[in-house]
């Protein structure tokens, strides 16, 4: 199986009146040389998240089925971003989870509520901290990771102690809704959907 990276497809030309049988073209940018290219196949398998399919990032020619397109516009496309933080040591309860009410305003409810414990299936000291709601969006700014981990370690201090946490050695903050390759990170059963969407 040859596996070309660094493509981002644009358009999928297939035979509407035959689709199992028929011939494709996949149209993409090589995004190192900036310049476009074009594979043919005998199928194509498209498997991209269900923000890009709502943003029409790739043109379907023809385009796709009625109920098809129909069935991805009522569904909805959530965003949950996390903050991973690697420490030196473990100072937290070997619990997989724990949770914290970071602040009463609706708004900042979602910010870090909750932390997962990583360090038994990743043999690190590492915890993940979600961001649910209006604070899923609100880390998807330019240049949010600084804040983003202080307010993390802010919160860990005032659960275990300012003494008891110490700085991360490695940060990686999540930004699922400003990923043209995502556009979000989970899909969801909306209104006016059904499970058969």
């Amino acid at each position: 199986l040859d596996v070309t990276l660094n493509r981002r497809v644009t358009k999928i030309e297939y035979d509407a009146a035959d689709p199992l049988n028929g011939r494709a073209t996949v149209h993409v940018i090589n995004t190192r040389l900036n310049c476009a290219e074009t594979y043919d196949a005998d199928m194509v398998v498209v498997t991209v998240p269900l923000g890009v399919l709502q943003r029409k990032s790739i043109e379907f020619v023809p385009p796709l089925p009625a109920w098809k397109q129909a069935a991805i516009d009522r569904l909805g496309f959530g965003n949950l971003n996390k903050l991973v933080l690697e420490f030196p040591r473990v100072f937290w309860p070997q619990d997989d989870m724990f949770g914290c009410i970071n602040s009463h305003k609706a708004d900042e409810r979602g910010a870090g509520y909750m932390f997962w414990n990583l360090e038994r299936v990743m043999g690190k000291p590492v915890l993940v901290a979600l961001f649910a709601g209006a604070a899923a969006h609100m880390v998807e700014r330019e240049n949010a990771e600084a804040s983003v981990v202080a307010n993390a370690i802010a919160a860990l201090r005032r659960i275990f102690g300012a003494d008891a946490v110490p700085a991360p050695s490695r940060t990686h903050l999540t930004q699922w809704g400003s990923d043209p390759y995502a556009h979000g990170s989970y899909s969801f059963v909306a209104v006016g959907a059904t499970g058969d969407d």
